[in-house]
C-alpha cells in the first residue's frame, strides 16, 4: 500500500491544474487536503476532502466513522477519480486519531472491503 501522512499546517494549495492529471501523486492529493487550525474534527475533515475532490475533479463518495474499518484513524472518506483508459482510481482518505492529520492511500488488502463497498455504491448511484 502506498500511503503518506502530513500533519496539519496552514494550507498552501497547489494550483488546481497541477492536480488534474489522470493519476496525481498521493502527495499532491494530500497537499490539497491540509487542515488548518479553524477546520479541525469531522466538519473540517469533510469540508477539506470535498474541496480537494472538486479541485482534483474527483468524486466524493462518502465519509463515515472508521469503527475498525481502517486502523489508527477516527474517520474515513472515499474518493473516486476517473482515469482515461484505466479502471477508476479509488483513494481512501483517513483522519488520524489526533483530529488533525490526514493520510491518503490507495486501498490495500486490509481495506479491500471499503473499495468493494465504494464500487457497489457507485453502481447503485449510476442506476438511479
Amino acid at each position: 500500500m502506498q500511503e503518506s501522512a502530513q500533519a496539519a499546517t496552514p494550507p498552501t494549495r497547489p494550483a488546481a491544474s497541477s492536480l488534474k492529471s489522470a493519476s496525481p501523486s498521493l502527495d499532491a492529493v494530500e497537499r490539497a487536503m491540509t487542515l488548518d487550525d479553524t477546520m479541525l474534527g469531522r466538519a473540517g475533515f469533510v469540508a477539506t476532502v470535498q474541496t480537494a475532490a472538486r479541485d482534483l475533479e474527483a468524486e466524493y463518495l462518502f465519509e463515515l466513522p472508521a469503527s475498525g474499518l481502517a486502523l489508527d484513524c477516527q474517520r474515513i472518506a472515499m474518493l473516486r477519480m476517473k482515469a482515461e483508459g484505466r479502471d477508476d482510481i479509488f483513494l481512501l482518505v483517513k483522519l488520524a486519531e489526533d483530529g488533525r492529520t490526514i493520510t491518503v492511500a490507495e486501498p490495500d488488502e486490509d481495506t479491500k472491503g471499503l473499495t468493494d463497498f465504494a464500487r457497489a455504491f457507485v453502481n447503485v448511484l449510476t442506476r438511479l
